[in-house]
């Protein structure tokens, strides 16, 4: 006789196991259990792991398969995914996989933060969250905080040039400059790009990093008007459109287009028609 017993022996070896469970397995499975029929909440099609894992445990226990590794990848237990599941995961998957316009949403993201809590209230988190990208993932395309909003306000004042200079770069006379020049103190107020235009301001005058930003843009905006103007005169001018803009954000009667040119003329040292 073998010493591991006859087969009728073996079985009934076997079946005083199965009700001889230690106490600690039998907690270890039924917390497992629970854990994964409450993954599903979560995580879609997990409680298809939970029948799966109690199939498993029972037959390892009664002996019926040596270890778990004796499975195939794809058994009968585990049904293969469908199609239909491959193909409602597939476009999630593929955007977390491959995101080439992460970096640029998230600097959107954060100028829309500066608009609505100023550049003290735009934190890394609030950003993540308004470009709905994982907080982790901030770390991979900025070093820090300060980065960002360095690239935010460099993103701004690039949005700034587009507005300013296309037009004022067509003006062939000093006339044309000055109607260029009224439009712009005549323009609608967009309440986002007059906070964005103060907070941009009020960050330059506290961070030496952003400060030579402002200053490049305001230098390109008197050089294009210096074409015309003298550089005091130019700077005048400059600093007249800036203040001028930001009291219509709140001003019920601004001046009309007329009026604004009576000044800007006399400004100029050209006599008002």
């Amino acid at each position: 006789m073998s010493p591991s017993g006859s087969p009728p022996q073996r079985r009934r070896q076997r079946a005083l196991r199965a009700h001889q469970i230690p106490q600690k397995r039998l907690l270890l499975l039924f917390g497992t259990c629970v854990y994964l029929q409450n993954l599903h909440m979560y995580v879609p099609k997990a409680n298809r792991i939970l029948p799966v894992f109690i199939a498993i445990c029972t037959s390892v226990h009664y002996g019926e398969i040596s270890s778990i590794h004796s499975f195939s990848k794809r058994s009968f237990l585990m049904p293969a995914a469908s199609p239909a599941d491959h193909a409602d995961n597939a476009p999630e998957r593929a955007a977390r996989r491959y995101d080439p316009e992460r970096r640029r949403r998230i600097i959107a993201s954060a100028l829309e933060v500066i608009a609505r809590h100023g550049v003290e209230g735009a934190s890394i988190r609030l950003v993540a969250k308004e470009a709905d990208v994982p907080l982790g993932s901030m770390t991979y395309h900025f070093r820090g905080r300060e980065e960002l909003l360095y690239e935010a306000m460099q993103s701004f004042i690039d949005e700034l040039s587009a507005l300013t200079f296309p037009r004022l770069e067509t003006a062939k006379t000093r006339e044309e400059a000055l109607e260029v020049l009224s439009d712009y103190l005549c323009w609608p107020v967009d309440k986002r790009l007059l906070l964005l235009t103060y907070e941009l301001y009020a960050y330059a005058a506290r961070n030496e990093a952003v400060k030579p930003l402002v200053a490049e843009f305001q230098e390109k905006v008197r050089l294009e008007l210096m074409r015309f103007f003298p550089k005091h005169v130019a700077s005048i001018l400059n600093a007249l459109v800036d203040g001028a803009c930001i009291h219509r954000a709140y001003d019920e009667d601004p001046p009309a287009r007329e009026e604004y040119l009576e000044v800007i003329r006399r400004l100029a040292g050209l006599s008002p028609h």
